[in-house]
């Protein structure tokens, strides 16, 4: 079954419960002085987020319906740094089973890219 709003399979969806667990432990959206577009909703940037933790896609191969995979991606570094999904793990809001640790403990963990299977070009400095 497809979620009509999102357009994806509705087991990828977030339900109302859990969202509702998962948005106070969001930070705030920074002000912008320049104003811009607004920010992506965050439970559709959630839900993009965990659809490619869950099936492994690449970031740009996020379906459209979910978001410009660079938005996502940069939202999700964003919490990574915040400690939204430690957060979220220690709420018990993560599951780790199923082959998804690796994904999921990119999240947990906040693991680079330089740690990982993709390594960081030599020319760009590391992060501290």
């Amino acid at each position: 079954m497809v979620d009509e709003a999102m357009g994806i399979e509705t087991k990828y969806c977030l339900t109302e419960a859990v969202w509702k667990r998962i948005a106070p432990l969001l930070p705030p959206h920074k002000k912008r002085s320049k104003g811009g577009r607004p920010p992506m909703d965050d439970r559709k940037a959630m839900t993009a987020v965990l659809y490619v933790l869950r099936t492994g896609c690449q970031w740009r191969a996020l379906p459209r319906s979910l978001g410009a995979g660079t938005t996502v991606h940069d939202r999700f570094q964003q919490w990574v740094e915040a400690g939204v999904f430690k957060k979220m793990w220690k709420a018990g809001l993560l599951d780790l089973g199923e082959k998804k640790e690796v994904a999921l403990g990119m999240a947990v963990y906040g693991w680079r890219d330089d740690e990982g299977p993709v390594r960081r070009r030599k020319d760009r400095q590391k992060p501290h």
